[in-house]
């Protein structure tokens, strides 16, 4: 892992954008988003300095071994050491209901498994792009599925809206968007969120993943 830059503008964006706001959340709240702000970037950087390096049958392997811990019906009575101690975090807002906790885990199980996804592109990508080419002609869906399905999933933007609910829930004893109409429309914002982030990073990152032979959006025959 490298030095963490991002540490010092994750807590003033929270705690400036806050300050801001004329409903300023509480010092727990703002602390626990800046916590899952940074293990963000180090999962981000985990997946592409560690997992990347891994071949593609251990990307099944470890696709399978993360549905398994994120799943519901697992239980830390018959866990492992390390199924323990992520259930312990996953459970920790039981006194939420159970549509909530089923939100949070598959979110972050989403989140996890795009990362994994998108490596599975660069893989890809590095055989079907030549040296003196940037277009992938091959790719498994077009631009606008691949953004929504497998890119904007793993920015981390939904699941760690997902997160939050959990903590201004947590007060409420049960959620705070009680009709189905809320939960379309707040899920949906997140979603077009998502994508707008996906698109505005790899716009700052084309001569980076070019350097790197990472897929980025401009590598769609749309753009070319």
């Amino acid at each position: 892992m490298t030095e963490d830059k991002y540490l010092d503008y994750i807590p003033f964006t929270w705690v400036g954008c806050n300050n801001l706001s004329e409903m300023q959340l509480n010092n727990s709240v703002l602390w626990d988003m800046m916590l899952i702000s940074m293990l963000n970037y180090q999962a981000d950087e985990f997946m592409e300095s560690v997992v990347g390096k891994l071949s593609l049958q251990e990307l099944d392997s470890l696709k399978n071994i993360l549905t398994v811990l994120c799943q519901e019906s697992v239980t830390t009575k018959s866990s492992t050491g390390l199924n323990k101690r992520i259930h312990a975090e996953l459970n920790g807002y039981e006194h939420l209901s159970n549509s909530m906790q089923g939100v949070l885990r598959q979110e972050l199980l989403t989140f996890l498994l795009a990362h994994i996804n998108q490596i599975h592109d660069n893989v890809r990508a590095r055989f079907a792009i030549q040296s003196d080419r940037t277009t992938f002609d091959s790719p498994k869906s077009d631009y606008y599925d691949w953004i929504h399905t497998v890119s904007a999933p793993h920015t981390s933007c939904a699941y760690s809206f997902a997160f939050f609910t959990c903590l201004i829930d947590a007060p409420h004893n049960g959620d705070i968007f009680t009709s189905a109409k809320q939960r379309f429309l707040v899920r949906d914002v997140v979603r077009h969120l998502a994508v707008m982030c996906r698109m505005y990073n790899d716009y700052g990152s084309v001569a980076r993943d070019d350097v790197e032979r990472n897929f980025n959006s401009i590598n769609f025959p749309e753009f070319n």
